[in-house]
């Protein structure tokens, strides 16, 4: 089973961004890490604090070659910056694992019950069940050593502070309160190419997976969104009876789908 990425550090939305701002599409690693050590991406910041960011964006953003260009595509396009960090929040998520877990195992069941605000207790409860519940996916070093009170410090308040980052929440005071950004049927798109890879996907196999409750959706969000992309001609969905699928029409890969996306905005 894999083990929970500890929360160690901010999301960088801002760093990321100008990142790809500085970046060709082209650019190899050699090229990326020449600019890094020259000072063109973190203007300002110490060099251990840009080797730092370079390695959270490195991770999420730039190992897989066709998501860093599809993303390279959207972020230097005219997309408004709100839209643009629901982008990269697909691949935030699969590299951050714990945040993911975080929404789709605790704040969408409650989401769904209408509960919008969260409180420290809220965090506590998380914390609980993960410590009695997913004991197994932490990391081998606080199985051994336990948890620093600092190191939870970090990983509560990273837990509320990524929300804020990506537009999803508001603090006030000790709360946040959830603020789901408008989310277009050109992202959700985006969304089934990069979790799938077929040219034909079951929309049975969507609502199981439960990708999307990463993103605050349930199974009718899903065919919303399903219903506005196939009116958009983003997509064909197909139902006679048992049979519901999805078809990709705009492109076979996730960077030729970003570059209709761009060429159509």
């Amino acid at each position: 089973m894999e083990k929970f990425k500890w929360i160690t550090t901010s999301s960088w939305i801002d760093e990321t961004i100008n990142f790809f701002n500085n970046t060709k599409e082209t650019d190899s690693i050699v090229k990326i890490k020449e600019n890094l050590k020259n000072g063109i991406y973190f203007e300002g910041k110490k060099n251990s604090s840009c080797e730092r960011i370079f390695s959270e964006i490195n991770q999420k953003y730039i190992k897989d070659t066709e998501i860093f260009k599809a993303l390279h595509l959207i972020i230097n396009s005219e997309i408004e910056k709100t839209i643009k960090k629901q982008y990269l929040l697909f691949s935030f998520y699969k590299d951050e694992n714990l945040r993911s877990y975080f929404i789709s195992d605790y704040i969408y069941p409650n989401y769904i019950k209408k509960q919008k605000t969260y409180t420290q207790r809220d965090l506590d409860i998380f914390f609980e069940e993960l410590m009695f519940n997913k004991k197994n996916r932490l990391p081998p070093k606080f199985l051994s050593d336990g948890i620093s009170d600092a190191s939870m410090k970090k990983a509560r308040n990273q837990l509320f502070k990524f929300l804020e980052d990506f537009g999803w929440a508001e603090k006030n005071e000790e709360k946040i309160i959830l603020k789901k950004p408008t989310l277009s049927p050109e992202w959700f798109v985006f969304g089934l190419y990069f979790y799938y890879k077929e040219k034909i996907i079951s929309i049975e196999d969507v609502i199981k997976d439960g990708y999307f409750k990463k993103f605050l959706m349930d199974e009718y969000d899903i065919d919303y969104m399903l219903n506005q992309a196939n009116q958009n001609k983003l997509i064909e969905v197909y139902k006679m009876g048992d049979i519901r699928n999805i078809t990709k029409i705009k492109g076979d890969t996730i960077y030729e789908y970003a570059g209709y996306i761009i060429g159509n905005s």
